[in-house]
């Protein structure tokens, strides 16, 4: 089984899942996804409910996608408490590395690891994918917003 691999900046996955976490309540309408910008520089965190939408940038450092269903990952509101807990500061700073985070996906498994120094590579937590949603595409709703 082939698998996508992302490594991104650890502080702002955590910050874009904490916003998602605010706006996606306990409707079963509301939704939070991942997905992977169409130049692979960044990993969009988004959310929407019955009154408004999130996206939260996130840099990618790496981005090797195995197949284009893992562009788009529906993620369980439930878990977005374990996520936020698994990419926290963990109190260890280094002032020459900036802290990062991996995610693995392989068909419906999504592993967190943590990508510095001697602990890259470990997990972090692991999910499962939730089915697609379709909830259009909260980054043109926004930039249209904008405009």
């Amino acid at each position: 089984m082939t698998k996508t691999q992302l490594v991104c900046d650890k502080n702002q996955l955590n910050w874009g899942l904490k916003a998602a976490k605010a706006i996606a309540g306990k409707s079963p309408y509301d939704v939070v996804q991942m997905r992977v910008s169409p130049d692979r520089d960044y990993l969009y965190i988004c959310a929407v409910n019955a009154e408004a939408t999130l996206v939260a940038k996130v840099e990618l450092l790496v981005a090797n996608i195995s197949s284009e269903e893992d562009e788009i990952i529906t993620i369980d509101k439930a878990k977005i408490p374990a996520l936020i807990l698994a990419t926290a500061e963990t109190g260890k700073k280094s002032e020459d590395s900036r802290p990062m985070a991996g995610i693995c996906i392989r068909g419906k498994e999504v592993d967190f690891t943590d990508e510095n120094g001697a602990g890259r590579g470990v997990d972090l937590t692991t999910i499962h994918r939730n089915d697609s949603a379709e909830i259009g595409d909260p980054v043109r709703t926004i930039i249209r917003v904008k405009q």
